[in-house]
């Protein structure tokens, strides 16, 4: 191997080095980017209002304690469609989350559950204190991924 030889190979290495250095800064920037691109387009960046912890209006509260306790309106309706849809997730357990059910979210071949997180709230602060239920809900069941079929969390805004 002569000199001209062992150039070549370490411009060749040191080429290929600064290609992989481009490579993982083009991978950190746009990783950033897409971070930044998704909260501004979703609104659940820093200082959304949807991002706040709040506490229930007593409007909100009167409004699940006049529901009928014993019977959701949807307990027959959920029941059909896990029958009809196995692969639907509920909440567990589901004699207390399925009062929270307010509907079904359908996409072309997908059928997923839709809660209120307001009576999913109330549901959990019957054993543990608000805060404890805001962050229960904020990790272990918004942020929990049950598959394609993960239900939907709805912030309803009017309880008239």
């Amino acid at each position: 191997m002569d000199d001209l030889e062992n150039i070549k190979r370490i411009r060749l290495r040191e080429m290929k080095e600064k290609e992989w250095q481009g490579i993982q800064k083009d991978m950190a920037e746009g990783s950033n980017k897409s971070i930044k691109q998704q909260e501004q387009l979703s609104g659940y960046g820093a200082g959304s209002p949807w991002m706040e912890r709040r506490s229930l209006t007593q409007e909100e509260v009167d409004y699940f304690e006049d529901k009928p306790s014993n019977k959701s309106f949807s307990s027959d309706f959920v029941e059909e469609m896990s029958c009809t849809f196995p692969d639907m997730v509920r909440l567990e357990p589901h004699d207390k989350f399925d009062k929270a059910i307010i509907g079904v979210v359908e996409r072309i071949n997908l059928h997923v559950l839709c809660y209120d997180v307001a009576h999913i709230l109330l549901i959990l602060q019957e054993d543990m204190s608000e805060d404890e239920a805001h962050e229960y809900f904020d990790y272990n069941i918004m942020g929990s991924w049950m598959g394609e079929h993960t239900p939907v969390y709805m912030t309803n805004t009017n309880y008239n």
